[in-house]
């Protein structure tokens, strides 16, 4: 086990992440988080700056470029947090986020929701004829007896309305926008089959995935077949940028 590994796991042993959650509301980049719907250990790895380093990164470093955000994969809304607080002029930031759960916790962050757009919905690789998709999940919930926070037994069910091209034009419009993906979809092929969308589309964040038969360096290089341009590699995470 490396070092990285064994601090890391110090940084959110049980002790410690209970006491984040319990009486912080920041973390050490001083951003204000609220962290009574969030998990202990995500609370812990949210404080210590461990969780999505590599995009956490790239935001600092770049986003305050791009006033217009389309993430896709919103997750618990931490990504937003790092976006609104390194670029203090956005306009518009959507959402797109399959798990209402996951919602519920943005929801209850302290932004600007005149300039947030929250849509539960799921966006596919390619077109399909179906209309929606099941998701399943656990819901954290409080133990009784030692006060820790385990999964419930019995899956959540809920059904989820895919969303294609023309809605999302119907949301953003004509406006330039800037994409961050954190999701399992091959950005080449979802840009391939969107090209309408993407016309406007000035940059983009994401994590690549090994998906199907596209290894990274291809969707890298499919890419670049769309006039985007690689300027920072942080693993598996790019920050890809517009040809002009």
């Amino acid at each position: 086990m490396s070092f990285k590994i064994i601090i890391e796991k110090i940084l959110t042993s049980n002790l410690i992440s209970f006491f984040i959650k319990k009486f912080t509301n920041f973390n050490l980049s001083f951003i204000n988080i609220n962290y009574s719907k969030i998990s202990p250990k995500t609370s812990a790895r949210i404080f210590f700056g461990l969780y999505e380093r590599a995009e956490t990164k790239l935001i600092k470093k770049y986003i305050r470029d791009y006033n217009n955000i389309l993430e896709i994969g919103g997750g618990i809304g931490i990504t937003a947090k790092y976006c609104f607080n390194y670029n203090k002029n956005i306009n518009k930031y959507y959402i797109v986020e399959p798990y209402s759960i996951n919602l519920e916790i943005i929801k209850s962050q302290n932004f600007d929701f005149n300039k947030i757009r929250l849509i539960q919905g799921c966006i596919l690789n390619s077109n399909s004829e179906l209309k929606n998709l099941n998701f399943s999940y656990t819901k954290p919930v409080l133990n009784k007896y030692d006060k820790s926070i385990i999964l419930e037994k019995n899956p959540t069910t809920e059904k989820v309305q895919i969303l294609d091209e023309n809605f999302l034009l119907e949301e953003i419009g004509k406006t330039n926008f800037f994409l961050i993906i954190d999701c399992e979809l091959n950005p080449s092929l979802f840009i391939s089959q969107n090209e309408k969308l993407f016309k406007n589309c000035s940059g983009m964040i994401c994590e690549l995935e090994e998906i199907e038969k596209y290894s990274i360096k291809n969707q890298i290089d499919l890419l670049t077949k769309h006039d985007f341009e690689l300027k920072e590699k942080l693993g598996r995470v790019c920050f890809f940028v517009k040809k002009q």
